[in-house]
């Protein structure tokens, strides 16, 4: 709840009050330079990604099988030489680096390309909050 001049907001350490002028003008900024952060939108829709080889596992319906991911992002990854249909969920195990444990997640397939090389574009469908804290973490400076 955002109040306004009038209205006091009572918190932990006091009393707060914002300007709902100061507020607005805040919301107004643009993005005029090549330097300036990109909207969340673009980040979304074409999340930098950070190249392999990350060796990932999934259980398929022959056991578990083995896959090395040629890019990651923080909102899914790519795998070259596999198929499945669009649409499918799959559960995957990714081991990164530094961390004690290996991200569990589920993705979901949203593009396989059969030629001139078969591969599978996923994107998370289930990620928990530490899992993709951990995952940030790994790519942050690799980007």
């Amino acid at each position: 709840m955002v109040h306004t001049n009038s209205e006091q907001m009572a918190g932990d350490v006091g009393t707060v009050s914002i300007e709902m002028d100061d507020f607005e003008e805040s919301c107004e900024a643009t993005v005029t330079s090549q330097t300036d952060p990109l909207p969340f939108e673009e980040i979304l829709d074409r999340p930098p990604r950070v190249m392999g080889p990350i060796e990932i596992e999934t259980l398929t319906r022959s056991g578990r099988r083995r896959f090395m991911v040629r890019d990651i992002s923080l909102t899914g990854l790519y795998i070259p030489g596999a198929t499945a249909p669009v649409g499918r969920e799959v559960p995957l195990r990714i081991p990164l680096p530094g961390e004690q444990a290996p991200l569990e997640v589920a993705a979901r397939v949203v593009r396989c390309d059969e030629d001139p090389e078969r591969g599978l574009g996923l994107t998370f469908s289930r990620i928990g909050w530490e899992d993709l804290l951990s995952l940030a973490r790994y790519l942050a400076p690799r980007l």
